[in-house]
């Protein structure tokens, strides 16, 4: 048996209409939907006694939000993606690929433990933060030079949409039972066959098999990026640099960095989203910044030596002519 305690105010007080600081959940789901306020229910320690305000309904909205609206963006990607004929495996991915996919799994073996020990406030704080920061933030960002600009049907594209595809088709498992009108819309928005509804489909099981020298590396390598993120950030705040494709980043890292940059197989530029990074191994991790020199590619905004007559830059060019 699982009880909870008093649902209180914002300030800990007993809810009264004298005191008129009531919050009908009739009013909040009329307003702002039901799942909002399972979210809510979701995120509270129920062990003790539980406090609603239409303030922390506010903050409880933005949470929401977030969950909702990269649904949206991977399901965008998603579009014209057939899991039957497109779908790369694991093992033909991107290093990057591989990482943001055991980082989900990561976070779903943290998700199945804790709806094991009714931790639903545990769901939330895992999903979320896994959502906004490693997906939204990381992957979503940088891929978006991948899902944009590359042939539809590549080999990197399908890779990423893959992975999109894996995370997007887990986290609607995971979330279903806190937010099930949400991951029903999304679901049946997914491209191509599946179920006739998310509420049919199995939890997703425990994943054992992580790659743990690569997530390793890829430590290594979010330590580096940091700092440029904060470097770029400086130079946006000095005027140096606008967006950070204008950027050109002069790095400098350890050995043992430059080894784990080695182990990802990526383009540094893409990844860290400007248009060149000069590389080089040195004693300490050092950073600068410059404004990138050369032409702006008009289709993909990577600043570049030269375009071509339409102004796109040679990999746009390779591209468009691939695709008349």
């Amino acid at each position: 048996v699982v009880s909870h305690g008093f649902v209180l105010d914002g300030q800990g007080r007993k809810m009264s209409k004298s005191l008129g600081n009531t919050v009908d959940p009739l009013v909040v789901m009329k307003q702002q939907g039901a799942d909002l306020l399972r979210l809510w229910v979701a995120t509270v320690d129920y062990q003790s006694d539980v406090r609603i305000s239409n303030e922390m309904m506010n903050q409880i909205a933005e949470g929401y939000r977030k969950i909702r609206n990269t649904f949206r963006f991977m399901l965008g990607n998603l579009n014209g993606f057939n899991p039957e004929k497109d779908y790369v495996t694991y093992e033909q991915r991107g290093k990057l690929d591989q990482v943001m996919l055991m980082k989900y799994q990561q976070a779903q073996n943290e998700v199945l433990e804790a709806y094991e020990n009714y931790q639903f406030d545990r769901v939330y704080r895992t999903i979320v933060p896994f959502m906004t920061n490693e997906l939204s933030a990381f992957y979503l960002d940088y891929t978006k030079d991948i899902l944009y600009i590359e042939k539809e049907k590549s080999m990197e594209r399908l890779a990423v949409q893959s992975t999109l595809h894996d995370i997007l088709l887990g986290i609607l498992k995971l979330l279903t039972p806190v937010l099930p009108h949400t991951t029903s819309e999304a679901y049946n928005h997914l491209p191509y066959d599946h179920l006739e509804d998310v509420y049919l489909e199995d939890m997703p099981e425990r994943s054992e098999t992580l790659d743990q020298e690569l997530l390793k590396a890829f430590d290594i390598f979010e330590e580096v990026r940091v700092v440029v993120l904060k470097k770029l950030e400086d130079a946006r705040e000095q005027k140096i640099i606008g967006k950070s494709l204008q950027a050109k980043v002069n790095l400098s890292v350890t050995q043992k960095q430059m080894d784990a940059i080695k182990e990802l197989h990526m383009k540094i530029h893409q990844v860290l989203i400007v248009s060149k990074v000069d590389l080089s191994v040195g004693k300490e991790l050092m950073v600068t910044v410059e404004p990138a020199e050369g032409i702006t590619c008009e289709r993909c905004w990577n600043i570049v030596d030269h375009v071509h007559e339409n102004g796109e830059c040679d990999r746009c060019h390779d591209i468009l002519g691939e695709n008349i």
